[in-house]
């Protein structure tokens, strides 16, 4: 039997047991946690995506130091603490760490503190 016949068959026997009154509020409240459900898996999606596009940054990052700014690159082997571009890549790693455990964090925040700190100023889009 079909998944669809098999729903059919459940929902016109509820309908008969408990009423269209009842039904009703069975089927909102399905939808409210296929709701909550498809708002938590867009929200992990988002968490992912910006995961993704900072790896790609910090690749570019790796990149533009080594390739254009003569920084040495790590050869694969342990972890050279003397080299700068594993200690960027570490602090880095502190930096993205701590903010992610901000429950405050505001991209546009964060980027105005760069600015004011360090005197870059990092945007995107149209400002």
């Amino acid at each position: 039997m079909s998944l669809r016949k098999q729903i059919k068959r459940a929902m016109a026997r509820r309908v008969t047991q408990a009423g269209v009154k009842e039904t009703m509020a069975y089927l909102d409240k399905l939808n409210d946690k296929t709701t909550a459900e498809l708002r938590t898996e867009a929200q992990t999606a988002r968490v992912e995506d910006t995961k993704f596009v900072l790896a790609m940054t910090m690749a570019v990052s790796v990149t533009v130091l080594c390739r254009d700014i003569g920084w040495r690159g790590l050869d694969g082997t342990e972890k050279d603490y003397r080299c700068r571009l594993s200690n960027y890549m570490a602090y880095l790693q502190d930096e993205l760490d701590r903010v992610f455990e901000d429950k405050d964090f505001t991209l546009k925040k964060y980027m105005d503190n760069v600015y004011k700190q360090y005197g870059v100023k990092c945007q995107y889009g149209e400002e």
